[in-house]
């Protein structure tokens, strides 16, 4: 039975899945690969937890919308605001606060931006939508999206989303390393060697559907799972994407210098999490830019200032 069929209502957080979370949180904020992914998990699993959510949730997503304008039309659209917002985000950072980039002396222009726009542009739609409406089309029956999942059901569709992307997106990368498929493919993406927020989307359209996009949908087409685990995970996912090509270390954020290394060295790092990497021994040190660290303070307080600014408009 859907969460709330019954009575109309969200249950409530119960105390296992509250120490669950606070176990998770505290795991996590030993690894800043985990600790998005958790705060993204956490969050979703309080909002589904809460009765006023719930009716928000339903007055204001849900009314007066089909299911294929919430799982398809929404989720697309929403995708694409969400990340080219995350890289804006980053242009004003990288304009503003050039020396704290981890590699300064290759700080981006707004040229530059430009240049990659009409790639990153037309992958975020037709790289998008292809694929996400394949997958809609073949994932057979959906949860209805008016009542929201039950938490513990939403956290275990994100943990089994973030699972298969990793595995997916791991061998998938490493093979894209590989003759003609490097050569004439992922050779877009490694163009740049010093990468900006908005290069994650920067790669040939085949890499983008099939390498990128097919990963992170993958999960929730085999769960199943309710749209809002879907634009949660999908939501997490981006921002990561904009994170670790960014040249910047955001606090509580997955280090950019670890997929930086990548770009650098081509032959690590080629996993979203690392646990693979580390696996596999394709794990490499992160590249500070030569940073001894005395800058942190001031670039915690530009990121505040940026980031809120951001969030504002």
């Amino acid at each position: 039975m859907p969460n709330g069929a019954a009575s109309g209502r969200a249950p409530v957080l119960r105390s296992n899945d509250a120490w669950w979370i606070h176990g998770a949180a505290s795991r996590a904020a030993k690894c800043p690969e985990l600790v998005v992914p958790v705060a993204a998990m956490a969050a979703g699993a309080l909002f589904c937890a809460s009765d006023a959510a719930a009716s928000l949730w339903r007055d204001v997503v849900v009314r007066n919308r089909s299911p294929y304008e919430i799982y398809l039309v929404a989720s697309t659209q929403y995708g694409g605001i969400l990340y080219f917002g995350s890289c804006l985000i980053f242009l004003l950072l990288d304009l503003v606060f050039p020396t704290d980039k981890l590699h300064p002396q290759h700080s981006s222009s707004l040229s530059e931006f430009v240049a990659v726009v009409p790639l990153s542009l037309l992958n975020l739609t037709i790289g998008i939508i292809s694929p996400v409406y394949l997958l809609f089309a073949v994932g057979g029956a959906r949860p209805p999206p008016e009542e929201l999942p039950t938490p513990a059901v939403f956290v275990r569709d994100f943990v089994a989303s973030a699972a298969i992307f990793e595995v997916m997106f791991y061998y998938g990368h490493r093979l894209l390393h590989h003759g003609a498929l490097y050569k004439w493919v992922h050779r877009v993406h490694h163009s740049y060697r010093h990468s900006f927020a908005l290069v994650g989307a920067y790669t040939h359209p085949l890499e983008f559907s099939l390498f990128n996009v097919v990963p992170m949908m993958a999960g929730p087409t085999l769960t199943r799972c309710h749209v809002f685990t879907q634009w949660v995970w999908t939501a997490m996912s981006l921002v990561v994407v904009a994170v670790s090509h960014s040249d910047f270390n955001v606090p509580f954020m997955p280090k950019a210098d670890r997929h930086g290394m990548h770009h650098l060295r081509f032959n690590k790092n080629f996993g979203a999490t690392g646990f693979l990497d580390w696996l596999h021994g394709t794990a490499a040190l992160e590249d500070s830019g030569g940073d001894d660290g005395t800058a942190d303070a001031k670039r915690r307080k530009n990121f505040v200032v940026v980031f809120a600014f951001g969030l504002a408009t």
